[in-house]
């Protein structure tokens, strides 16, 4: 495997010890937002303390230094608590500006792992597809439906086809603004 795509990969790795620690930060924060009404609540200002120390246990513990404990509010909402977690502890995905053969590499070997099976992973590979490639919705680029309705992920030639088209596409609408 190409040593940049290997390092792309090593950065959706986290920290396992972590994962639990991470986990009862974020859910009390949660709580804490949950439970409390700033306009009426007397004890408002020490709930803010604590949830302001909470955010800097998580930033912490994930080493982002800008993370905003805002970002778990009902959390159980749109998505679970691992999940939560996870994304917390993972890196931030960002542009490497990958040869058209490593992204290749890339997609084959996010398809082989399971990766996008995850919700934390997939969020990361949006975001980092996205990215990397200029193109909104990427994603759907990796998806086909079978004959029988299933979504099945795409060849890996048809997903370069289709994000050549896109880039092609987002080019010409840059040229044209």
């Amino acid at each position: 495997m190409r040593q940049d795509v290997e390092q792309i990969i090593n950065n959706t790795k986290i920290d396992e010890t972590k994962l639990q620690e991470a986990m009862r930060i974020i859910d009390r924060a949660a709580r804490i937002m949950e439970e409390c009404c700033y306009d009426t609540d007397t004890k408002a200002k020490e709930k803010l303390i604590a949830l302001q120390t909470l955010q800097n246990e998580l930033r912490e513990l994930t080493g982002k230094e800008n993370y905003d404990i805002i970002e778990v509010n009902e959390y159980w909402s749109y998505t679970s608590l691992e999940t939560k977690a996870t994304e917390a502890l993972m890196q931030e995905p960002f542009r490497v500006g990958l040869p058209e053969e490593a992204l290749r590499e890339l997609i084959t070997e996010i398809f082989r792992s399971g990766h996008l099976e995850k919700e934390a992973l997939l969020d990361f590979w949006t975001d980092f597809l996205e990215m990397e490639t200029g193109i909104d919705e990427v994603m759907d680029y990796l998806f086909n439906e079978n004959d029988k309705g299933e979504i099945v992920y795409a060849s890996v030639d048809e997903v370069m086809e289709r994000i050549r088209r896109g880039k092609a596409l987002a080019e010409e609408n840059v040229i044209l603004l």
